[in-house]
């Protein structure tokens, strides 16, 4: 660190030994563990109902909790939740693998802001990381498990719902602006204006880092960088040595993400875009992939929405209209540069658009029965992701006016034949219907049933049934839930179009002129991929043991069936040319996932001026998948925060995650590869200096990794162990007028 950015630590740690003058605005803060259980959801049953009466397993986290605990992105937030794991930087695409109750996928669940469905409604994995901003969120409510019953396709492993504030809830103008390690910096801001009969909001974030420069860290997983490719340019091309030109290293990430929202009366119209671009060769052996400021996998999603509620003057009917478009892209510049693409820029692509409408009618026949019905109708338009193309694909432009050939094919041969073969892209129309009914009645004093049925019909792999079923009993400080539930998780154009692969040269042996073209390997589209299907059954039970503490435990048992995963078949031929070896996406096999989360939380006012906020939650999850061990699942978990108020001033909140091994998608019963167990410990403190009626400031101190541990996580591509980041320290102001 330079002599400013120290400067700037002890400036900061001299404001919190100094006096200053100010009022709670942390309401949080003031309120009771009992107070906090009685919050009211919306996601688990599309109904307004207090989390603790929710036929689910249920996480909410508010406002103040948020700020409290300096969540700044939704990853931050859900690697505290139990039952959720992080492998974070493991994979090329999405950076990070997300893994819920043992099964992983940022595909298998779905993320919506105000009930608007922002990660792909397509399927196609993606980063779920700084891109969403909770800076104006009022609270996320977290449902983990198969909701496929309500929501549809790819509500697989569970529903995430980020709530924000209107225009009138969060008026004026509010900042924060951070600085740190690896010339990282994170800005945001909110404007609201406006009362309860109209109002606007204005959200607004962007980050970026230059990454730790890791061949400095890992020496020894980065020898070949060091000793290799740095020096002398030389890379591995399947065991032989080729040498490249030497391109500096740079891992740059750069996110951004802008929300707006309208409220007129009941009608609301809202737009979000979430931009995320980083480096693809994370989690890959820097001596088959170069590591430069060219590698980069960008993507955006896009969404437009307008709303409709209408409430009868009795508040028993309640009509929800809705009409949304989405727009998921894998930006052109896109660019992967390694040994399977003979280090030649292999560009990607993707575009997929979807138009939605979903109409919903509740009636609440009396306080304890409530009927809920719905349908919705999608129309979706996919490109889906590309083969490697050798330039940057033109969107202004038709794919056929392009004359995009795959690479090393645009030769003419020694008989003066063409031996160009044409980029084949998939462009796919399709329509989905859904239906829905759910009925919710109390059947006993202290017992409330809940029954739903989905009906789903799409043009593209046929229909889906999801029924779910809950009990939830509750009386004095006992609450206890049994569940049912089953969801699918369609066959996304991605999984069923993604083709990739490459083809060679053949040389006559004597004279070296070009005879033809072979191929040792393709991946090739399967059209007539089926869903995978999930029933799960869960127990929920918690104990309030006073105002200020409370044990639970709840546990899940699934069974997944119709698994997509690739199978190898000898001596295909693909656009003519014979390959030696084909994969294709499949359904088969299956899996079994089970496990439990025991959790404690503790909230209490010590004294007038100190109060403590603590969680600890232990998790254990297991199962097999095609009788293996399941893959970047981890089974024993501990997650462990603890916070500290001060005089409403000063505040500090530390949180510790130990994870047992996890295995690396490589993984066999006969040869186990695994990553180590770690511990980390990450900490965020705030001190609020001035306030009063038009200006509140503070600053805060943000560490992750606090004792700048060597760790690693599962890998799914060329290193089963990715290194983790070394000790980061960002230091930030809040400004709120």
């Amino acid at each position: 660190m330079n002599k400013n950015f120290i400067f700037f630590i002890l400036f900061y740690f001299s404001f919190i030994c100094s006096e200053a003058q100010e009022k709670d605005t942390l309401d949080y803060l003031e309120m009771s563990l009992e107070q906090l259980m009685q919050i009211k959801i919306t996601t688990a049953s599309r109904v307004s109902q207090k989390a603790t009466d929710a036929p689910a397993t249920v996480y909410v986290v508010t406002e103040n909790q948020i700020k409290f605990r300096g969540y700044s992105c939704l990853s931050d937030l859900l690697e505290d939740i139990p039952q959720i794991e992080i492998q974070k930087k493991s994979i090329s695409q999405s950076s990070n693998i997300f893994t819920v109750n043992g099964i992983f996928g940022s595909e298998k669940f779905i993320v919506l802001m105000d009930g608007i469905r922002i990660n792909s409604s397509t399927g196609t994995k993606h980063t779920i990381h700084e891109s969403y901003s909770l800076i104006n969120a009022k609270q996320v409510e977290v449902i983990l498990g198969p909701a496929s019953s309500l929501y549809g396709a790819d509500a697989f492993t569970g529903v995430i719902n980020i709530i924000t504030k209107r225009g009138d809830e969060n008026k004026n103008l509010h900042l924060s602006a951070s600085y740190g390690s690896f010339n990282s910096f994170n800005s945001a801001f909110v404007y609201g204006l406006g009362n309860d009969e109209i109002s606007f909001s204005l959200t607004g974030k962007i980050y970026h880092s230059d990454e730790p420069y890791f061949p400095d860290i890992y020496k020894e997983e980065y020898k070949w960088y060091n000793d290799n490719y740095k020096p002398k340019g030389e890379m591995l091309m399947f065991g032989d040595t080729v040498i490249l030109p030497i391109k500096e290293w740079k891992t740059p990430t750069n996110s951004y993400f802008v929300h707006a929202k309208l409220n007129v009366k009941d009608f609301e119209i809202g737009y979000s875009r979430n931009y995320e671009s980083h480096s693809n060769s994370f989690g890959s052996s820097p001596s088959i992939y170069v590591y430069s400021d060219e590698t980069i996998y960008n993507t955006h999603i896009e969404s437009f929405y307008a709303k409709y509620n209408f409430l009868s003057e009795d508040e028993r009917l309640h009509i929800n209209t809705e009409m949304s478009t989405q727009e998921f892209k894998v930006y052109p510049e896109s660019q992967f540069l390694n040994q399977y693409a003979s280090y030649l820029p292999a560009y990607k692509y993707e575009n997929n658009k979807v138009i939605k409408l979903e109409e919903q009618i509740d009636y609440k026949i009396s306080d304890d029965f409530l009927l809920l019905a719905g349908f919705s109708i999608e129309d979706i338009n996919s490109l889906p992701k590309t083969s490697d193309l050798p330039f940057e694909y033109n969107e202004n432009l038709s794919s056929a006016e392009q004359l995009i050939y795959y690479p090393s094919t645009n030769i003419i041969d020694k008989d003066s034949n063409d031996l160009t073969i044409y980029q084949d892209f998939h462009n796919i129309k399709y329509r989905n219907f859904g239906s829905y009914f759910q009925v919710q009645k109390k059947i006993l004093n202290n017992i409330t049933l809940s029954a739903g049925l989905r009906y789903d019909y799409n043009s593209r792999y046929n229909y889906s049934i999801n029924p779910r079923l809950g009990l939830v009993y509750s009386k004095n400080k006992i609450i206890f839930k049994l569940l049912y539930g089953s969801a699918y998780l369609a066959p996304s154009p991605y999984k069923s179009y993604q083709h990739y692969g490459s083809f060679s040269l053949v040389r006559d042996d004597v004279t070296n002129e070009i005879t033809g073209l072979a191929s040792g390997f393709w991946h090739l589209p399967n059209q007539n991929l089926e869903a995978e299907k999930r029933q799960s059954y869960e127990f929920y039970t918690l104990y309030q043991i006073n105002s200020g503490i409370a044990f639970s435990v709840n546990g899940y048992f699934s069974k997944i069936e119709n698994l997509i995963d690739s199978e190898g078949f000898s001596n295909e031929v693909f656009h003519g040319i014979n390959v030696d070896f084909v994969s294709k996406s499949v359904n088969k096999g299956d899996a079994e996932t089970y496990g439990f989360t025991a959790k404690l939380d503790i909230k209490n006012k010590i004294s007038e001026y100190i109060s403590i906020d603590c969680f600890s939650a232990y998790s254990f999850s297991d199962g097999n998948i095609n009788d293996n061990p399941l893959i970047f699942n981890t089974k024993n978990t501990l997650k462990t925060g603890i916070g500290i108020n001060f005089k409403n001033k000063f505040s500090i909140f530390t949180k510790i995650l130990y994870r047992s091994k996890s295995h690396y998608r490589k993984s066999n019963s006969e040869k186990e590869t695994t990553n180590d167990a770690f511990t980390c410990i990450n900490l965020y403190t705030k001190y609020k200096f001035y306030d009063n009626d038009k200006l509140s400031t503070s600053l805060f101190l943000k560490i992750d990794n606090l004792l700048n541990s060597k760790f690693y996580n599962a890998g799914y591509e060329g290193l089963a162990k990715t290194p983790q980041d070394p000790i980061k320290i960002m230091m930030g102001i809040n400004l709120d007028f």
